[in-house]
């Protein structure tokens, strides 16, 4: 069986329902070519909320999922502070480690490498 995976997007106002779908599913094939299975997907639809991201927070928490795939960093949010609070929140107060579509190497704790 493959390790679980959450996904975690940003959908921006101006983003369709198509586009929306499509980004899903690469994803997820994302996660097949890494060898996870995408189990859950946390989307963030009221701009400037977190509400979303404090949900999977939470399930990382209770559960054995270690690892995060997002479209890009940007999906956390377009201001660099905040992102790299998100994603250090993601790192170091939960264990998991954040995989990014466009990103070559995964943001993970000190302790992995």
């Amino acid at each position: 069986m493959k390790p679980p995976a959450y996904g975690y997007m940003r959908i921006f106002c101006d983003v369709t329902e198509e586009k929306v779908f499509a980004l899903e599913l690469r994803m997820r094939a994302f996660a097949e070519e890494r060898g996870f299975q995408l189990v859950t997907m946390y989307q963030e639809v009221v701009n400037g909320s977190i509400e979303e991201f404090n949900e999977m927070c939470q399930e990382l928490d209770k559960t054995e999922v270690h690892d995060v795939i997002v479209p890009s960093f940007r999906h956390f949010s377009p201001h660099n502070v905040l992102q790299g609070s998100m994603v250090e929140r993601l790192l170091f107060d939960h264990d998991a480690t954040v995989h990014a579509l466009n990103e070559h190497h995964p943001a993970k704790t000190s302790q992995e490498g």
